[in-house]
């Protein structure tokens, strides 16, 4: 399985996806993170979409600390917002969970999906943009 970390902006909807394929270490989603908040379109409002359905998250609790402890170092790209998950397996709800524990202190709603469309409906997503959404994802499986 082609180990892929990559994400699309849609500034249009204000809705960010995050796209996960194959092993997935902490290490992986930072730099994702990187890259993304040094986008000219990122805003630190946009709500996110993560999509782990495809990913094998190689991920223990102690290195979601080290993620928390990233994100506290750049509160300035993170402000109140939405972080959607969507996973297909048990793992990544754990992990999902798991996350919801350790991000105190960080100005962000999280919650863990297993389809798009529950996702977009907590996000508050049309069908129009969550059809956006979709092909979206789409577009990272090509």
């Amino acid at each position: 399985m082609k180990k892929i970390a990559s994400y699309t902006i849609l500034d249009d909807i204000n809705i960010v996806t995050e796209y996960y394929n194959g092993g997935i270490t902490i290490e992986d989603i930072i730099e994702l993170k990187k890259r993304l908040f040094s986008e000219k379109l990122y805003n630190p409002k946009i709500q996110i979409i993560m999509d782990f359905r495809t990913a094998n998250l190689l991920i223990k609790e102690p290195e979601l600390i080290l993620y928390t402890e990233f994100a506290k170092n750049k509160l300035n790209a993170i402000s109140e917002r939405k972080v959607a998950f969507l996973t297909n397996t048990p793992n990544e709800v754990v992990i999902g969970t798991l996350f919801e524990f350790v991000k105190k202190n960080l100005p962000m709603t999280t919650d863990v999906f297993s389809t798009l469309k529950a996702a977009a409906l907590w996000l508050n997503l049309s069908y129009e943009e969550m059809v956006k959404v979709e092909n979206t994802f789409n577009e990272f499986l090509k």
